[in-house]
């Protein structure tokens, strides 16, 4: 299963929804986690609340989508 999933500007709320992946049963997933050059602190927080799980790929937009 792939899961395809967006961040801007969501530091309050992307650890929330980050957890909430990483707890489901379902544990066979890719979670591919877009970043579309946040100001604030979104990327960072979801890059440490990911840590090495090497189900999720964090990409940092260098250009607006």
């Amino acid at each position: 299963m792939i899961i395809l999933t967006t961040t801007y500007n969501c530091e309050n709320f992307v650890e929330r929804s980050l957890l909430t992946i990483m707890t489901q049963r379902f544990k066979d997933f890719k979670c591919y986690i877009t970043d579309d050059m946040s100001t604030d602190k979104s990327y960072d927080v979801a890059k440490k609340e990911i840590g090495n799980d090497e189900r999720f790929i964090l990409i940092k937009n260098t250009e607006k989508k």
